[in-house]
């Protein structure tokens, strides 16, 4: 019989591999570009107890600024956790318009574990 602080430890193993396996489980297809055509698409700031990643919120907040300037692109930020998530949910008229800044933010904004890019996802069913 292993000592009860063997015991322990394998636990606090399997504890924190298991939660870092739901925190790896990626939607990556998300992520690909493909021959679908964009009518909306949506970026998550995610917290897993340690905030969002401000950095990359700033690049998005600053790719906004400059496409919205040029086309038409309804951009709605809803808040969501305790730790500063928030979804950025964009739509537009004009195809031509969203398909820009989708690959715009494909290009330019770092997406991980925190920042995650869904494409002809909205916030009508909230996170």
């Amino acid at each position: 019989m292993l000592p009860k602080i063997f015991q322990f430890l394998i636990l606090i193993v399997f504890i924190s591999l298991s939660c870092n396996e739901n925190k790896r489980k990626s939607t990556t297809s998300n992520y690909k570009d493909n021959k679908e055509s964009i009518q909306k698409f949506k970026v998550s700031f995610l917290s897993y107890g340690t905030g969002i990643d401000f950095v990359q919120k700033g690049i998005l907040d600053s790719l906004i600024k400059t496409q919205k300037n040029n086309c038409k692109l309804e951009v709605q930020i809803l808040p969501w956790g305790r730790e500063g998530e928030l979804d950025y949910c964009f739509t537009g008229a004009d195809e031509k318009c969203i398909t820009e800044m989708y690959t715009n933010i494909m290009s330019n904004l770092k997406i991980n574990e925190r920042v995650e890019l869904l494409k002809n996802k909205g916030c009508e069913n909230g996170h």
